[in-house]
C-alpha cells in the first residue's frame, strides 16, 4: 500500500472510532521528512519518515498520528521556556501516551507509558519527576525518541507568535468539540476542562481595575443620573459625571465569617499592588458584612501596610451600594472582593461594578462582572 493511500486510510479510521481526536487530526497537514528517523510536528504539519512508516501496522500509525496532534494541543510546542527539550518532550509523551490509552486506544510496543504517571499528572509535573530522577533517565537523542517521535518546538518564536499558535489550536479544539456535540461524540475529559476556559476565559480583575482608572476623562452633564441633592425636592436635574479631576475607586471587601483571614490578606495585598500602578486619585476601603462598618479614604500615596478588619458578622451586599447613594458619592468604579456568600440589592447602579469571587464558581450576580479567583 503506498504511504498516501495508508495515511487516509488511517485518518479516516481516526474520525470514526475517534471523533474528536479525528478532527484535530484532520487540521494537520502531513509532510514527508526524510531527515528526522521517526515522525515530528512543529504546529502546523506532521512530518513522517516514509521508510519508518512503511513499518508501522494500521494500529500503530493510527496511535503515532493522534499523537502528534495531541503535542501542540496541550501547547506543549510554545510553553516549554527553558526546561530541557529532551526531557521535557518525554513528559508530555507520557501524559498524550496515557490519555491516549485511557480512551481506548492501543498503543505500540514501544512508546513511553508509565502506571505512576496517571490522569492526575500534568506535563509539568511528570517532568519535574523526571528531572529529579534524572540519573535513572536514559536521555534519548531527539532523534532516536520512541516511534512517536518528537516536536519540533516554538522556542525560537516571539510571544506574539506564540500566542497566536496557541489561539489557533484553541479554535480548532473548539470545533472539534462542536463537531463531536453534533454527532454525539464524547470529549475527553481533560479537553472538557480546557475547553470550559477558552469559552470562559479568565480575566485577571487588576486589567478591569487598570481599565477603570485610565478610561479618558471629561465633566459632563447627564440624565442619566440625577443630581441626588434635588432629588428629595421632586426636581429632577442633571449631574454631573465627575470624570476630568478626581478619579475614585471603591474597595468593597467582605468581612463576614464566610470570609477567612488568609483571603482578606490576600485581597488587600492585590489592592495594594494594582493601586501603586494605576491612575487613582482617590481610594475608599470599606468593610461590609451585613453593615457598612468601617470607612477610610486613602490617596495612592499613603496606603497602609495591613488591613484592619471590622466586621465579621452575616453577609448582605446592600449596605455598601445604599451607602454610596447616601454620601453622594460618584466613583469611577466598584470593585467588591467576596465569596459571593450573600443577598444582592435591588437595583442595579450606575457606575462600573466588578466582583472579585474568592468561593462560589458558577454564582449568578444580578449585575456587574464576576471574575473568579481560585
Amino acid at each position: 500500500m503506498d504511504i498516501e493511500r495508508k495515511l487516509q486510510i488511517a485518518r479516516a479510521q481516526c474520525l470514526m472510532d475517534f471523533p474528536f481526536f479525528g478532527h484535530l487530526l484532520l487540521s494537520m497537514p502531513i509532510k514527508e521528512d526524510n531527515s528526522i528517523p521517526t515522525f515530528a510536528v512543529d504546529g502546523k504539519f506532521i512530518y513522517y519518515n516514509s521508510e519508518f512508516i512503511q513499518t508501522l501496522g494500521m494500529d500503530d500509525l493510527k496511535f503515532v498520528l493522534m499523537h502528534e496532534t495531541m503535542h501542540p494541543a496541550f501547547f506543549h510546542l510554545t510553553r516549554r521556556g527553558i526546561r530541557d527539550h529532551t526531557i521535557w518532550n518525554m513528559a508530555g509523551d507520557y501524559v498524550i501516551n496515557r490519555l491516549l490509552v485511557d480512551e481506548g486506544m492501543k498503543p505500540p510496543a514501544d512508546v513511553l507509558l508509565d502506571q505512576k504517571y496517571d490522569k492526575t499528572w500534568n506535563t509539568d509535573m511528570v517532568y519535574d519527576d523526571l528531572i529529579k530522577n534524572a540519573k535513572q533517565i536514559t536521555i534519548q537523542g531527539l532523534g532516536d525518541m520512541p516511534c512517536t517521535g518528537h516536536f519540533k518546538d516554538g522556542e525560537s518564536q516571539s510571544e506574539a507568535d506564540k500566542s497566536e499558535a496557541e489561539n489557533k489550536w484553541k479554535t480548532k479544539i473548539i470545533a472539534a468539540a462542536n463537531a463531536c456535540s453534533k454527532n454525539r461524540g464524547t470529549i475527553p475529559g481533560h479537553f472538557k476542562e480546557l475547553i470550559n476556559e477558552i469559552r470562559n476565559p479568565k480575566v485577571d480583575w487588576r486589567d478591569k481595575l487598570y481599565a477603570l482608572a485610565t478610561e479618558p476623562m471629561r465633566d459632563e452633564h447627564s440624565w442619566r443620573r440625577p443630581n441626588r441633592r434635588f432629588i428629595g425636592k421632586e426636581l429632577y436635574l442633571p449631574s454631573i459625571t465627575k470624570i476630568d479631576g478626581l478619579r475614585k475607586i471603591i474597595f468593597a471587601v467582605d468581612t463576614s465569617g464566610s470570609m477567612n483571614t488568609d483571603l482578606l490578606i490576600e485581597a488587600w495585598s492585590e489592592i495594594v499592588s494594582v493601586v501603586e500602578d494605576c491612575d487613582v486619585d482617590e481610594l475608599i476601603i470599606m468593610d461590609v458584612d451585613t453593615d457598612v462598618n468601617h470607612i477610610r479614604r486613602f490617596s495612592k500615596d499613603d496606603l497602609p501596610d495591613a488591613l484592619e478588619v471590622v466586621g465579621r458578622g452575616g453577609t448582605a451586599f446592600e449596605p455598601a451600594f445604599d451607602w454610596v447613594i447616601e454620601n453622594d458619592e460618584d466613583p469611577a468604579g466598584l470593585i467588591y472582593f467576596t465569596d459571593l456568600y450573600g443577598s444582592f440589592p435591588q437595583y442595579e447602579p450606575d457606575y462600573p461594578v466588578i466582583w472579585v469571587n474568592y468561593g462560589m464558581k458558577d454564582t449568578l450576580c444580578p449585575f456587574g462582572e464576576v471574575i473568579t479567583i481560585e
